[in-house]
């Protein structure tokens, strides 16, 4: 994929007079960082109490029979999935049989990526730009590089059609779960499709290996995508069998709870046990937690970094130690009441590493006189 690349200016050093030499503004940068930090720990430490509770307070369960003993109990039902019907995409006729019918639509776009120097260096900050598929139209007004520019908008957004009533055995399944089921079933579009609607739709509009394609223009070249074309392709639900995590209330599964007491809920093709639906679901969740956890981190070094008053290697010495003393002490003040054993000597060995790391660069070395 080729890529342009641009060379600007930073915008933070011209806030802080010139360059970042600023102790206040460094210092500032440290705590929000820090704030992020601690954030995301008070996060992960609250997922991890949702689903323990899930694990240890879920009662699996007959799917045939509903129990009214189990009301507002969160439950795992694993059962035959009932209530597939034809399900037709209201614009572009695509119908299949199925609990869920997915519309997806991606734009091919400018995408921007910008590329930060390392703290201190003074360089400028490298913008480059490529083109990819995408089902999130980005906003090119922002761009760096105005002439890259995307449409303002999409001709088509993606869709959802669910079936109006999806059981699993004796129970009924929420439209938020059925919502969550994977479609993992390919539609290909077809010419005897499109030619019924064809009145009805854009004439540009045509059938490229199975899915619709749009040109943004009046021309395109075959198989030679322009920013703003669209593709438009179509996936159905229709497992067998699910296994489901969630509330019961009445006949009806549901969704467990508001806010981060949502993330107990599971619904998945196929039979698995309540520990490999909470082990599977929280994948995506844990790894999110580790992104936001390596940034934040990063964030706090390079504020550190940036902290005036000493050469560049006793700043380093500094930095390093402290804010992985700083990633301690926010894990260790979150799990307090968690693990108050293991977090006060966790705390108590952070904030040593802080101390250490600040006297680590010692104090600027004065010339002597003369």
């Amino acid at each position: 994929m080729i890529g342009f690349g641009q060379t600007v200016r930073r915008w933070w050093p011209a806030l802080l007079g010139g360059r970042p030499k600023s102790a206040w503004a460094a210092a500032a940068w440290v705590v929000v960082s820090a704030g992020v930090l601690a954030w995301n720990e008070t996060r992960a430490f609250r997922r991890a109490q949702v689903v323990a509770e899930a694990a240890e307070h879920v009662v699996s369960v007959d799917a045939n029979r509903v129990d009214p003993a189990n009301e507002g109990r969160i439950v795992h039902v694993v059962g035959r999935v009932g209530g597939a019907r034809p399900l037709r995409d209201p614009i572009f006729g695509v119908s299949q049989t199925g609990i869920q019918l997915r519309r997806t639509v991606e734009v091919y776009q400018w995408q921007e990526h910008r590329h930060d120097p390392e703290p201190g260096s003074g360089e400028d900050a490298t913008y480059t730009y490529t083109k990819a598929w995408s089902q999130d139209l980005a906003a090119s007004e922002s761009f760096h590089d105005t002439s890259k520019i995307n449409p303002g908008q999409m001709v088509f957004t993606s869709h959802l059609t669910t079936a109006p009533r999806v059981t699993v055995g004796a129970f009924r399944l929420s439209a938020e779960l059925v919502g969550r089921v994977p479609a993992d079933r390919p539609v290909p579009v077809t010419e005897a499709v499109h030619k019924k609607l064809s009145e009805q739709l854009p004439r540009q509009l045509r059938v490229v290996e199975g899915a619709y394609y749009l040109p943004y223009g009046l021309e395109s070249a075959a198989g030679v995508p322009e920013v703003g074309d669209l593709r438009i392709s179509f996936r159905v639900a229709r497992p067998e069998v699910v296994s489901v995590i969630a509330r019961q209330a009445g006949e009806v599964l549901s969704l467990t709870g508001a806010g981060p007491d949502r993330i107990a809920e599971r619904v998945a093709p196929g039979r698995q046990t309540a520990a490999e639906l909470l082990a599977d679901g929280g994948l995506v969740s844990i790894v999110w937690i580790w992104v936001v956890r390596v940034v934040a981190w990063a964030a706090v070094l390079a504020g550190l970094l940036m902290i005036p008053g000493r050469a560049w290697r006793r700043r380093a010495a500094t930095a390093l130690p402290a804010s992985l003393g700083l990633a301690g002490l926010s894990w260790g003040l979150v799990r307090l009441c968690d693990r108050p054993a293991a977090a006060i000597a966790l705390v108590v060995a952070a904030a040593g590493v802080v101390v250490i790391g600040l006297l680590a660069g010692g104090a600027p070395r004065r010339r002597p006189a003369g």
